[in-house]
């Protein structure tokens, strides 16, 4: 239960990320709120492959420690995503530029979902 509202308080957070970051490109409700449907179909699945791994819970401590594990693991994407976006500044519609921002924000949506389960990384022999 309480991976439950854990989920639902980074839904909502992820949710309200997406909301800011598309009024403040100039995007229309709908558009945003098609788009947040669909992050909220990803992040679902994610969720219930979290729960089919374990049903216990985890302290903040150990969650707080697989959300470092994961960002550490992943910290190349933001990067390729930023240098990306400033190197086609120009060319780049706001769309695209809006639509690698939201990439980014699942990334480590889903990350701070799988961060709920037992562990991160690389299985050790």
């Amino acid at each position: 239960m309480k991976n439950s509202i854990r989920f639902f308080i980074i839904e909502a957070i992820s949710m309200l990320s997406l909301y800011l970051l598309g009024i403040s490109v100039g995007f229309s409700l709908t558009k945003i709120g098609l788009l947040a449907l669909l992050n909220f179909f990803y992040q679902l699945l994610a969720m219930l492959a979290v729960s089919g791994m374990s049903n216990a819970v985890y302290s903040w401590r150990h969650v707080f420690h697989n959300l470092y594990i994961y960002t550490k693991q992943t910290i190349l994407i933001p990067i390729i995503i930023v240098f990306l976006l400033i190197v086609q500044m120009d060319t780049m519609s706001i769309e695209l530029r809006f639509f690698y921002l939201n990439v980014l924000l699942m990334v480590y949506t889903i990350g701070s979902i799988f961060s709920l389960g037992p562990k991160i990384g690389r299985k050790t022999s």
